[in-house]
């Protein structure tokens, strides 16, 4: 192969190892231009930022100098339909492997020895394999032999292709990338380890997908903000003001709803690189909206799994190239779910990518207190591990776990805290210690001159509710249901329905009936709410619903929590912390509640005094010891990210919509279609989520029918 010069780093486009190597350098350049000062304020500590910039940029030059091996060159060739290479038959070594062995001798001199094997690792593993470091070799004199029978005769070669200086191969690295002496947390240098390999992979996956590492917009989010707020003339509340005043450190900021939590956060952030989190996509997508269209800024993404959907649905020409581009991180401001990014704490394969970018990067997290007691101790250890990288965090919420910020003190991590609570009085509730079923003539008498919400725990009760209310009034009156097993085209239909039911210049009156989906995620406001007993933060999530932003001062209550046959206990909420919610709640039944005292409430419900031998806690102190002894590289991006979903469900399409839409599943093997994930995502909106209980329990009463026809 000596006569060879031309060496393919890949086919799909078709580019040359010297080719892709410039697009990388050319990302390496951009991210330097634009996040030099924010990154070596982070690298400082370990590394002289210059020497570190120096050794990223040899990393980059070499990446991908072990793929002119013939194995890897012939399996590219065979794709281009390409005369293969003569050569001696030879399993394949991964390219990722060989790379550090072209270094050159001046270049491996600029490394400091103690630093050679972080370097040497972070390299051979910008590529994470599931194999053994070498596929179907169990002994690393395997891949010494191949560099120095094999390997060494494309340094000539490989020197002109590269415009290169190395005069000698090596081997002596090897020793260095053994699997089981990986780089980990106890590790020296593995804050460098992390910053190295995690902007290897950014930078070269930019470089595979052609999208700017980096994107820097002339105006930042905080420069936007100030001048909506000055458009709307407006002037800085509490929050706004506190946030401007601590931009350069962590922040919990509990305040109540309608206060302006979100234009806090964007303050906050104001010049930098940020990721703004919240338990629910829909939320996400208006706040994406919100930014871009009303505020005005335009390096913002959204990066959840119907994104692209989204996107499309608003408009979006180039939904796809925008969703490939925040899912690289690029953007300066994403919208994100916390799947996306705060699956670090899992160590999986090519975790580095996302902490090394949140090192130089703030996150906000907004309704933490939403979260299972797993998934919030998973988000609390992500949390210091950004901090304890360089990045900050913002916290956020109208009500918040004692055991949460009992946790972070634990970690040692230093915040400012604030409360902003309103004192407007919005809210008089009642408790029943009767099923909300048997309140259906006075939710229709309601509704026939107010706008009524009615909130169950489950479908199937929202369901039944809907039913009785349907069957009860007749038509006299208009009634609405909405919850999470309505596929994805009528569930954003109806919740774009819902919020303009409750605009202001909206005189309509009627019922919506729905589930917990609305406690966080949308935007609405009603006059009555009539609710299913829940664990207290769920509550006044719900009650924020009702009475948002007014003043509520009449002898009537506007709240009605129905208490006895609750559904969804188990199995939707701990029943522990159900009673305990009961027992706090009841000294205000047939009173005003107030905003500050559903803070104090909640605090008190999740302090470790009161949920000491709860099963909740239990749960808590398990995920978070758990998280903490993780073994790195023991799982897989997607697994993480299935975790923290919190997947209970599968997606399914109904029959009917299924033989409706035939057409779209044809598509799908016509050979003349080419954008096959266009079909997907249409097919997509055509499904719904159904839990894994309720599989459990049709397929029980289906073996319980034919058990029982079978006897006959």
């Amino acid at each position: 192969m000596s006569e060879k010069v031309i060496y393919y780093a890949k086919t799909n486009p078709v580019e040359t190892i010297r080719e892709h190597t410039d697009c990388v350098l050319k990302e390496y350049k951009i991210l330097k231009d634009k996040y030099k000062s924010q990154i070596d304020d982070v690298v400082k500590d370990f590394i002289t930022p210059d020497k570190f910039w120096d050794i990223l940029y040899t990393c980059c030059f070499y990446h991908d100098f072990g793929k002119c091996n013939v194995q890897f060159q012939n399996k590219l060739r065979r794709k281009l339909n390409l005369e293969e290479i003569q050569c001696e038959e030879h399993q394949e070594i991964y390219h990722n492997y060989l790379s550090p062995a072209f270094l050159s001798k001046e270049d491996r001199k600029k490394i400091p020895k103690e630093l050679k094997k972080t370097v040497y690792q972070s390299m051979a593993y910008h590529h994470e394999r599931d194999s053994q470091v070498i596929n179907g070799m169990q002994d690393s004199s395997d891949i010494r032999e191949y560099i120095s029978d094999i390997l060494y005769k494309e340094v000539d070669n490989i020197n002109k292709h590269m415009e290169s200086n190395v005069e000698k191969i090596f081997t002596k690295y090897v020793s260095m990338i053994n699997l089981d002496e990986r780089i980990k947390s106890d590790d020296e240098n593995y804050k460098f380890y992390i910053m190295l390999k995690g902007l290897i992979h950014r930078l070269d996956h930019s470089g595979s997908a052609h999208i700017d590492v980096e994107e820097y917009p002339n105006k930042d989010i905080g420069i936007c903000t100030e001048s909506f707020f000055s458009e709307n003339n407006w002037s800085f509340r509490k929050p706004q003001q506190f946030a401007q005043k601590h931009r350069n450190e962590n922040i919990l900021m509990i305040a109540s709803t309608g206060i302006g939590k979100t234009e806090s956060a964007l303050l906050w952030i104001d010049k930098s690189k940020a990721f703004f989190t919240l338990p629910l996509r829909v939320s996400l997508n208006a706040l994406f909206s919100r930014v871009k269209d009303n505020i005005g800024y335009k390096s913002v993404g959204l990066l959840h799994s119907t994104a692209i959907d989204y996107m499309d649905e608003q408009g979006d020409e180039d939904a796809y190239r925008s969703y490939e581009t925040a899912s690289l991180y690029s953007k300066k401001l994403c919208f994100s779910t916390i799947d996306q990014i705060f699956k670090y704490p899992f160590k999986y394969k090519g975790y580095e990518k996302i902490l090394a970018t949140l090192s130089y990067s703030k996150v906000v997290i907004d309704e933490i207190q939403a979260y299972s007691p797993e998934i919030a101790a998973v988000i609390l250890y992500a949390v210091k591990q950004l901090v304890d990288m360089g990045g900050k965090f913002m916290i956020m919420t109208a009500t918040l776990p004692r055991i949460y910020k009992d946790k972070l003190n634990e970690f040692g991590i230093k915040f400012q805290i604030a409360e902003f609570i309103s004192d407007k009085i919005r809210h008089r509730i009642i408790l029943k210690d009767c099923d909300i079923c048997d309140s259906i003539k006075n939710i229709i008498d309601k509704g026939k001159d107010h706008k009524v919400l009615v909130i169950a725990n489950t479908v199937d009760k929202a369901t039944e509710i809907y039913k009785r209310i349907s069957d009860y009034s007749e038509g006299e009156v208009s009634v609405k249901l909405l919850h999470s097993m309505f596929n994805n085209i009528d569930r954003s239909e109806k919740e774009d329905e819902i919020k303009k039911f409750t605009m202001e210049d909206n005189h309509e009156n009627g019922i919506w009936v729905s589930t917990q989906i609305v406690e966080a995620s949308l935007d609405v406001d009603f006059d009555y709410l009539f609710t299913e007993m829940s664990t207290l933060d769920s509550q006044f999530q719900r009650y924020g619903r009702c009475y948002r932003k007014r003043e509520y001062n009449s002898s009537e209550p506007n709240v009605y929590i129905f208490c006895d046959n609750v559904s969804g206990i188990k199995y939707v909420y701990d029943e522990e912390i159900f009673n305990l919610s009961i027992k706090l709640l009841k000294p205000y039944d047939k009173r005003f509640l107030k905003e500050e005292v559903k803070v104090n409430l909640v605090d008190k419900l999740y302090s470790k005094e009161m949920l000491n031998e709860t099963e909740f806690y239990k749960r808590f102190t398990k995920a978070c010891h758990d998280i903490s002894v993780m073994q790195p590289y023991s799982t897989t991006s997607s697994e993480a990210q299935k975790t923290l979903r919190d997947i209970n469900s599968i997606s399914v399409i109904p029959e009917k919509v299924y033989n409706n839409n035939l057409d779209l599943f044809e598509q799908l093997s016509d050979p003349d279609v080419k954008d096959k994930g266009a079909i997907f995502r249409k097919i997509n909106k055509l499904s719904i989520s159904v839990s894994n209980g309720k599989i459990t329990m049709a397929k029980k009463r289906m073996k319980a029918f034919y058990a029982k026809n079978w006897m006959k």
